[in-house]
C-alpha cells in the first residue's frame, strides 16, 4: 500500500537483530505468498562463510502466477495424481497449456539444497544482473540506458558469455604487444623530438618496420607527419600512459619500464587503460568494446553504438540523434589501438580483436 516504510530504505539487520526475532514477508500481493523468517543465530562473517547456504528444505519452488497457495495446492495434487488431461486445474485452459507453462519435468515434491544454494549465491554475487562482471564505468553506462539503447545492450550482454579473464598463447600475446614494443624499443630511455615536435626520421622508419607498417605502406615511411600509422601509434602510446612528453622529449613512463620486456604484462597494461578519450569518446569506446567482445563488427557495430550513445543523451551539434558515422568517429582511437594489436590496419584478425576486447573488459590471464 501507500503507508509504511519502503523495504529499500531498511536494512535487514535493523529488523532481525537477535536470535528468535521474526519477520513476515509477503510476496506478490495478488497471490499472497506469506513467508515467516526466524533468525536462528548471529555470527561474524569470515572469508569462508560470506555466501548464503541452504541447509535443508522441502518441496519445489511454486511456479509464478499459479494462483497463490490454493492454486498451487490444486496444481500439485493434479501432478501427484498423474496429471490427467480431463482433470486440468482451473488455472489452465487445457492440458497442453498446463504442460507448456510449468517448468520441464516439474515435480512439486522435489527439493535440492545444493541447487537452492547455487541459485542464492548467483543472486548474492550479483551474477543475475546483465551487467555483472563489467568494469564499473561500463556497468554504470549500461544501467543508465533505456529504449533502443537498452535493447541493443541487452542483446550484446546476453551474447557475451562467460565473464572471465582471457588466456592468450605466447604467439598471440607477442603479436598483441608488437606495436607497443616497436615504439618503446625505438624511444629507448628517451628521445628528443624534432623542432616541429615530430620523431626523428630514422626512428620513424624503425617503428614502421617493427610494427609492420612497411608491409603495406607506400612510400619511405620516414617522416611522422607523412606516415599517419606511425603518428597515430606514437600518440596512442602516450594516451595509454606508456610515454610521457615533456620539454620536447619523449620518455617511457614507469608503467612502460615495468612491462616493456614482458609481452603479457605490456598487453595487460595497455588494455587496462582503454578506452581512449573522455566524454563522448570514452562512452563510444566503452560501447564499442562491449560490441566487439561479442564478435560484432562493421555497420551493425556502429549502429548499435550509436543507439546506445543516443539513448544515453548524446546529440549532434544540430540536436539530431547520434548516427553510425559519429559513433565510429568517437570510438576511432580505441578501435585503432585494438586493431593495431590484432594484426594492423590492413590485416586485422577478427578472432584476436574479439579476444582483446574481452580481455579489456575482463582482464588477461596472468600466466601462460
Amino acid at each position: 500500500g501507500d503507508d509504511g516504510t519502503r523495504e529499500a530504505d531498511v536494512r535487514l539487520d535493523q529488523v532481525l537483530r537477535a536470535p528468535g526475532d521474526q519477520l513476515t514477508y509477503l510476496y506478490d500481493f495478488g497471490d499472497g505468498w506469506e513467508h515467516l523468517l526466524t533468525l536462528e543465530s548471529v555470527a561474524p562473517l569470515t572469508r569462508t562463510d560470506r555466501d548464503p547456504v541452504c541447509l535443508d528444505g522441502a518441496g519445489a519452488c511454486p511456479p509464478e502466477d499459479v494462483g497463490g497457495i490454493p492454486g498451487y495446492e490444486e496444481v500439485a495434487d493434479w501432478l501427484r495424481a498423474g496429471a490427467r488431461d480431463d482433470e486440468v486445474p482451473g488455472v489452465f485452459d487445457d492440458a497442453e497449456h498446463a504442460r507448456g507453462w510449468l517448468p520441464p519435468g516439474y515435480d512439486p515434491d522435489v527439493f535440492d539444497a545444493a541447487e537452492a544454494t547455487a541459485a542464492m549465491q548467483v543472486w548474492a554475487r550479483g551474477q543475475h544482473l546483465l551487467w555483472h562482471g563489467l568494469p564499473q564505468p561500463l556497468a554504470d553506462l549500461v544501467q543508465g540506458l533505456r529504449n533502443e539503447g537498452w535493447v541493443q545492450a541487452t542483446t550484446w550482454l546476453t551474447d557475451l558469455g562467460p565473464r572471465l579473464p582471457v588466456p592468450f598463447d605466447e604467439d598471440g600475446v607477442r603479436w598483441a604487444a608488437k606495436p607497443w614494443r616497436a615504439v618503446l624499443d625505438a624511444v629507448g630511455e628517451g628521445t628528443k623530438l624534432k623542432t616541429a615536435g615530430y620523431l626523428p626520421p630514422l626512428m620513424v622508419e624503425q617503428i614502421a618496420r617493427a610494427a609492420g607498417v612497411t608491409d603495406w605502406w607506400i612510400g619511405k615511411a620516414n617522416r611522422e607527419d607523412l606516415t599517419w600509422p606511425v603518428a597515430a601509434l606514437r600518440q596512442h602510446t602516450q594516451d595509454l600512459g606508456l610515454l610521457r612528453k615533456a620539454k620536447g622529449t619523449l620518455t617511457p613512463t614507469a608503467r612502460a619500464r615495468t612491462a616493456a620486456h614482458q609481452p603479457r604484462a605490456l598487453v595487460a597494461a595497455v588494455l587496462e587503460r582503454l578506452p581512449i578519450g573522455k566524454g563522448f569518446d570514452a562512452h563510444a569506446g566503452w560501447f564499442l568494446l562491449l560490441g566487439l567482445a561479442t564478435g560484432e563488427s562493421g555497420a551493425a557495430l556502429d549502429i548499435g553504438v550509436a543507439a546506445m550513445l543516443t539513448d544515453h543523451g548524446w546529440r549532434t551539434q544540430d540536436g539530431a540523434e547520434v548516427g553510425s558515422t559519429q559513433a565510429r568517429r568517437g570510438a576511432r582511437e580505441t578501435l585503432d589501438a585494438l586493431e593495431s594489436m590484432a594484426g594492423g590496419y590492413r590485416s586485422v584478425n577478427p578472432e584476436l580483436l574479439t579476444r582483446l576486447a574481452r580481455a579489456t573488459l575482463f582482464g588477461v590471464v596472468t600466466d601462460s
